[in-house]
Parts: structure tokens; sequence; C-alpha cells
């Protein structure tokens, strides 16, 4: 049910020329998703990759990527990347973080991609000895 919706409101999207932003919880392809599902989607994502400019993603607690291939040229010709966010939450023992994404602007004939993200981290040790939360720039895409 999920996906058709999804499929409906890609295809909508297309007709209009516009340009969409998929934010979801946990990242096709990851071991935390249902396979089925996770193929399902691949697909679509592959079949709108001109009317998806990008895929934001959480659950894995890790600052991570995914990039989907398109499934005729998988070698050769990569489709998307999804963004998987690190966490707040020292689940698993990491650092608290966060990222801020710049998105190509809002005008004619803007793409609306990714075109930075910046990633925020705090010290836990530090953060317990000291009182006190204090975020500190990771890394910027864009210098990288």
């Amino acid at each position: 049910m999920t996906l058709d919706w999804l499929a409906k409101e890609l295809y909508d999207s297309e007709k209009k020329g516009e340009k969409v932003h998929i934010i979801s919880h946990i990242p096709s392809g990851s071991s935390y998703c249902i396979k089925a599902f996770s193929d399902n989607y691949y697909q679509l994502v592959n079949r709108f990759e001109n009317t998806i400019s990008a895929q934001f993603f959480g659950h894995t607690h890790v600052d991570e990527f995914y990039i989907y291939f398109d499934d005729k040229n998988p070698v050769h010709r990569p489709t998307h990347t999804a963004f998987v966010a690190p966490s707040l939450t020292t689940y698993s023992e990491a650092n608290p973080a966060y990222k801020i994404y710049t998105i190509d602007g809002n005008y004619t004939g803007s793409t609306f991609t990714v075109i930075d993200e910046e990633t925020f981290w705090a010290n836990l040790t530090e953060i317990n000895a000291n009182d006190k939360v204090e975020f500190k720039l990771e890394y910027n895409k864009r210098v990288l």
C-alpha cells in the first residue's frame, strides 16, 4: 500500500515537472529493511530518477550514505544517493551528531539536489565531565 501511494505521488509529480525529496525512517538496502520492500523501492527510485532530487533517512545511528545504481547498468551508472543522518542518541555508543543539508535553491530550473552537508558532533566524554553540551563541526562536504 505505501509503495503504491508513493508510485502515484511520484508519477503525478513527474507529470507536473516537480522535484521530490523523500524523507523516511529506514533506508532501503540496509539490513533493517525488508528485502521485498527494499527491492520494490529500489525500482521506484530508478524509474523516477529525474523526479526524486534527494532521499533522507535515519535509523542506523551512523553517518553514511547509500548509492543506488541503474539496475540495467549497475556497475557504470549511479542514479541516486540516499543520505543517512547520524543520531543524537548515544545508542550504539556513538557520540551524538546531526547534519544540516543545503539544497539547491528555490528558483526556476532548480535541481533541488543536496549541494552541501555539514555534520556536527558532540564529545560524550566532555559532556559528562563538564555537564555542558557543545556541538562542533566535524566536516563539511564541500571542503572534503
